[in-house]
């Protein structure tokens, strides 16, 4: 191939029938590098499955100091055979160019019939929205007829469908709702023939920040707090080219204190921040409303659920009529990003009680909320959904934790599969509401091509508990028994592979050998996010949404501990008789009732601190007897004027480390 100045690489095609094709290093070890003329000093076979799949052979030329003009690569025939070679290459002018140059075709013994393999040589993207457009040049294309992008992260592949296509062009596009990871571009053609090319992601900005292990959002409203919500992490496109960034988002009911109870809990509100740090939070207060009229959702709308589809997101949500009637349906948008997030005007109901056969459907009004959706993790393409209604087989009514799923590919509707009975009141240990369900896997096994060998949690609200009781959770290990799997199990070493029960209480399930974890405290409706490789537990409690670190040892977790900006030293208790819980608490009161347990007399000092950091108040400062003793606090700071709604914390500082507990106040 002969030209002003040889590409830096080249691609040789060729077919042939009836024999074989072997090259040839030409260039004996040791030998100086002609100037004029590259040869070839090495081969090395197909190392990657992908070259393997492509039977691509790498030959490395040697060349002088200046650009070689030609190059010579020798082929031994094997056989009496036939064929053809062709070789393409970019212009070495402008390789960033869609032009492709070739030579003249070559063939040998009268050539061949079949055709020279594709090949792509360049693949540039364009993706400032949800609309991925992907731009390959190379050879052979005429023929493509498919395009998938893999990732490299394992991120399920990207399908993109075919828009426009020549002899050396293509283009191709998929609805692509989050930043495209790095990839490898792979087209098959109708021959047979596959070929790839590295694919370049976007540029991710404060990518999947660790932030704090703890975080706090409160609605900027001080009448208004959260409930049940839907916790994501995903990015959205900047105004800069293939840049996207990475947002924390909190889509939840909008409770309103100063109302009477039928004019709240109507909406939906919209919280977003880069990193979960204080004063990040921006808040959009009306992000989604009833429909009004006589629709099913035309009363309120409660607890979403967020899924990604086919590259459509869908938001799942409790939607309740005129007379109060529970039912699930769902709309959908392009990218969830700040207050730009359009809603389909489209509102379809895909699960109602008369579609599932446990759940209690007269009289009315009807109780079927709290849906949770995922994608099967067995890679069905189906879609998951957890729900909880009134049990029909209960004499009671009492709530319980159903499941239902779509067809492969499909939002919708949704089949029952029944109800798990290790939620009913008899095996749950008496639950008498369950709410909130979700489930999530363990760290080892969290992303999708992990999940079947993940051990699950089914996490759900007691909801009549007490504070330090409310949140449960049964376990299962899924190997081949689908999650929608209703069966009662023990959930044992021996038997894992159905639902423990009686379920786990959170708060003594944190740490059962010190004193009880103050991180959950009156949490209600719990949510699980991973964002990039972190672990995130969320919950509201009646005052905002506290937001906490897990951390993984196997299968088991603990939450990270408050942490309170501006204060040194360590928040983790170092001596393990020393002891802060919190004793009673009414937020709406403002009044607290602290516990101290000393294992002997010593100096210590109770403060409180606000979620910045600053003394609030100091409840106890000098020496404290041995044995348990209780210090109120009344919601005033040290010059006596009450605080403002929010979370704050109670520290205990002693000469062997500290204890702190949160407390929320609501005004």
């Amino acid at each position: 191939m002969a030209a002003p100045s040889l590409p830096s690489g080249w691609r040789l095609l060729w077919a042939a029938e009836d024999c074989s094709l072997h090259f040839v290093a030409t260039l004996p070890s040791g030998t100086p590098c002609d100037s004029l003329v590259a040869e070839v000093a090495e081969l090395t076979p197909p190392g990657a499955l992908t070259d393997v799949a492509e039977n691509l052979l790498t030959a490395h030329f040697c060349t002088g100091a200046s650009p070689p003009r030609s190059a010579r690569l020798v082929l031994d025939l094997v056989g009496a055979g036939s064929g053809r070679l062709k070789v393409v290459a970019l212009d070495p002018a402008d390789p960033d160019s869609e032009a492709v140059m070739q030579s003249a075709e070559i063939r040998f013994n009268g050539g061949t019939s079949l055709p020279l393999p594709a090949v792509v040589l360049h693949v540039a993207h364009s993706h400032g929205s949800p609309l991925l457009r992907v731009r390959a040049s190379g050879y052979g294309l005429t023929a493509t007829s498919q395009v998938v992008a893999h990732p490299t992260d394992a991120s399920p592949p990207i399908f993109l469908a075919i828009t426009s296509q020549s002899e050396t062009n293509l283009e191709a596009e998929a609805t692509l709702p989050s930043a495209l990871p790095a990839s490898s571009l792979q087209i098959a053609s109708s021959s047979g023939t596959f070929s790839s090319s590295p694919l370049a992601g976007d540029v991710v900005l404060n990518s999947a920040p660790l932030g704090a292990e703890w975080a706090y959002y409160i609605d900027p409203d001080p009448n208004v707090y959260p409930k049940d919500f839907a916790f994501i992490y995903n990015t959205v496109p900047t105004a800069q080219p293939n840049v996207w960034r990475s947002l924390y988002h909190l889509i939840y009911i909008r409770h309103e204190t100063n109302v009477p109870p039928s004019q709240t809990d109507i909406h939906l509100s919209h919280a977003w921040s880069p990193d979960l740090s204080p004063g990040s939070w921006k808040t959009q207060s009306i992000a989604f409303s009833p429909s009004g009229g006589t629709g099913w959702d035309s009363h309120r709308v409660w607890a979403p659920s967020i899924v990604e589809l086919n590259g459509t997101i869908y938001m799942y949500y409790t939607g309740l009529d005129a007379a109060e009637n529970q039912s699930i349906g769902y709309v959908t948008t392009s990218i969830i990003d700040t207050t730009n997030t359009v809603w389909s005007p489209q509102r379809t109901q895909v699960f109602t009680t008369d579609d599932a056969d446990w759940a209690v459907d007269a009289p009315t009004p009807r109780q079927f909320r709290d849906p949770f959706v995922m994608q099967d993790p067995a890679g069905s393409g189906q879609l998951f959904m957890w729900m909880v209604g009134n049990n029909r087989h209960d004499p009671s009514r009492r709530s319980v934790v159903g499941v239902a799923r779509t067809n492969p590919g499909s939002p919708g509707p949704f089949f029952d599969r029944g109800y798990y009975r290790a939620t009913d009141h008899l095996h749950s240990g008496g639950v008498q509401i369950a709410e909130s369900p979700h489930i999530f896997p363990d760290a080892d096994h969290a992303t999708p091509s992990q999940w079947a060998q993940a051990r699950w949690r089914l996490t759900y609200t007691d909801g009549p508990a007490a504070p330090d009781r409310s949140i449960i959770f049964s376990t299962r290990l899924l190997n081949t028994v689908a999650l929608d799997d209703t069966t009662l199990g023990e959930g044992t070493t021996e038997n894992p592979y159905r639902w423990s029960w009686p379920p786990t209480r959170l708060y003594p399930y944190l740490h059962p050998d010190l004193q009880p974890d103050q991180t959950m405290w009156g949490w209600v409706a719990t949510e699980y996010l991973r964002a990039g490789k972190v672990d995130f537990m969320a919950a509201y409690d009646g005052v905002g949404i506290p937001i906490t670190r897990m951390f993984w040892s196997g299968p088991e977790f603990l939450l990270g501990y408050p942490s309170v900006a501006g204060i040194a030293d360590s928040h983790r208790a170092t001596h393990e008789r020393t002891r802060l819980t919190v004793a009673g608490m009414v937020p709406a009161r403002q009044r607290v009732s602290l516990r101290v347990e000393l294992p002997s007399s010593m100096p210590a000092t109770l403060s409180v601190f606000d979620a910045l950091g600053r003394r609030v108040a100091d409840l106890a400062n000098g020496t404290m007897e041995s044995g348990m003793t209780l210090h109120a606090w009344d919601g005033a700071d040290a010059n006596r004027n009450a605080v403002r709604s929010g979370v704050y914390f109670a520290r205990l500082s002693t000469p062997f480390g500290a204890r702190v507990v949160r407390i929320p106040l609501l005004r």
